[in-house]
Parts: C-alpha cells; sequence; structure tokens
C-alpha cells in the first residue's frame, strides 16, 4: 500500500482547524520554515495506527501556543497555565490528526498525543518518510504541520530472508 497525502489536504485541515476553533487564519508562509528555525519551539504530535502508521506534527513557538491557550480557554494571558497550554496544543493536534484520518481508507486509530518543547530537539520515527509538509505563519509567528508516515520499501529491506509474516489472529481457535 502506498501512500502520497496531498499537501494541499493537510494545508486545508490545519487552515479549518485554526479558524473554526481559534476563530484565527493562518496565512502561507513566504518561506519554508524547519522546527529548529521556531524559536522557543513546541512540537504536539498524534501518531495514527492500524491500516496507516502516520505521524501527525504541529510545530509551534512557546509563544503561539500560549495564545492558542488563551484563546481556546477564553482566559487572560496572565491566567493560562502551563497545563492549559499542553492542552491546547494536544487538542490542537488531535483534532487536526483526527481529521487527516478520517479522510483515510481502511482501520486506523488515534493514540493519545505527545508533547516535546525546547530548543534543541529531534522527533524521531523510525523507518517514516515525509510525505507532506505545510507552513504558515499567525499573528507572524511561524507554524509548521508535517505528516510523516511507514516507509514500507525500508521496512521490507530491513527484514531478514526467510523471516515470515505474522499472520494476524483470527479470534478463533483451531484450524479452518
Amino acid at each position: 500500500m502506498t501512500m502520497k497525502f496531498a499537501e494541499h489536504e493537510v494545508r486545508q485541515i490545519a487552515e479549518d482547524t485554526w479558524k473554526i476553533v481559534l476563530g484565527e487564519e493562518l496565512e502561507p508562509a513566504t518561506k519554508r520554515i524547519t522546527p529548529g528555525e521556531i524559536e522557543d519551539s513546541m512540537a504536539a504530535c498524534a501518531q495514527i495506527a492500524g491500516d496507516w502508521q502516520l505521524a501527525v506534527v504541529l510545530y509551534c513557538s512557546s509563544a503561539l501556543a500560549r495564545h492558542v491557550a488563551t484563546v481556546m480557554f477564553g482566559t487572560d494571558e496572565k491566567e493560562t497555565s502551563t497545563a492549559d497550554v499542553n492542552d491546547a496544543m494536544c487538542e490542537m493536534i488531535n483534532i487536526i490528526a483526527g481529521n487527516i484520518k478520517g479522510v483515510l481508507s481502511g482501520s486506523s486509530h488515534l493514540a493519545l498525543p505527545n508533547l516535546v518543547k525546547g530548543q534543541d530537539f529531534n522527533l524521531m520515527f523510525p523507518r517514516h518518510v515525509l510525505l507532506s509538509e505545510v507552513d504558515f505563519t499567525c499573528n507572524g509567528q511561524p507554524v509548521l504541520v508535517v505528516v510523516l508516515g511507514e516507509d514500507k520499501i525500508a521496512a521490507r529491506k530491513e527484514s531478514r530472508p526467510g523471516d515470515r509474516p505474522i499472520e494476524p489472529v483470527s479470534g478463533r481457535a483451531g484450524g479452518s
């Protein structure tokens, strides 16, 4: 099964999520953004497992994440706690990844999100390749949404000769 997830679909899902949840517009970035370029960055990740093996990652600055939480929860910025910021980022990635999951064929489920903060980190997803990457700005700050998917060719190359694929368990005892 080969997948190519269109950049247009990821862009539309992210823009719609931002507009519906926050009432704000994401603007297309004028240049490519890398996670390392985002000052005091946060990354929220939700994985999709099942027929598809995907990771969807939302990168932005901690300042923008605080703004997202303030708008989402209707609080004053001074009243917005670190827990509120973390919850808001996890909610945003859940919505974005859930909508991506919704357009996939087959059976899959959305895992609980993970959150990483800092300036010097590298998220690693073994045997995953870049499927889509969309760059935005919000209030002049960078926002990056990345979709990674399992590289089936690399996974096959890593299996040893003579390995037999594991058959799914049918739940029935005995033979057929």
